[in-house]
């Protein structure tokens, strides 16, 4: 799952809602049986809409990628799985 919201439409639950939507639909009409998200572990805003959306925290992946101006960056591994 990926998001992107532009700055001026945080804050009202458009994402957290569009989230939700596509993963049920993966989840129940399709019969995935799991949907992870990625995001940048500074990305807070980003791990507010997975958690929001019942995504779980399910690993820390230490220098999984290099930010812009090349320091390690950690990625947040969130799962959300057919119940």
């Amino acid at each position: 799952m990926g998001f992107w919201c532009r700055p001026s439409y945080q804050g009202r639950g458009d994402v957290t809602e569009a989230v939700r939507a596509a993963c049920g639909f993966a989840l129940e009409v399709l019969g995935v049986r799991r949907v992870t998200c990625l995001s940048d572990e500074a990305n807070a805003a980003s791990r507010a809409v997975a958690e929001r959306a019942g995504f779980l925290l399910q690993d820390l992946l230490s220098n999984e990628r290099v930010g812009p101006d090349g320091t390690p960056r950690t990625t947040c591994l969130y799962v959300l799985d057919r119940r």
